[in-house]
């Protein structure tokens, strides 16, 4: 279990029903340095959805970088 992620992190990533959406929330917030109003962002815009259907993965992650 990673140190990186704070309890709060944790109580929001457990609340993900899919394995995957909640393995790769949990890789962003530790690789981007999220706090956990940024996760909740993140997850309330569906990231993980929108990384999904696009077609320039790298330009999803790179624009929700940008805050």
């Amino acid at each position: 279990m990673p140190t990186e992620l704070s309890w709060t992190h944790f109580q929001k990533l457990i609340r993900i029903d899919r394995k995957e959406e909640r393995d790769f929330y949990e890789q962003e917030a530790i690789k981007s340095n999220w706090g956990y109003r940024e996760l909740n962002r993140q997850i309330n815009t569906k990231l993980y959805d929108r990384y999904l259907i696009s077609p320039d993965k790298n330009k999803i992650i790179t624009e929700s970088q940008k805050k």
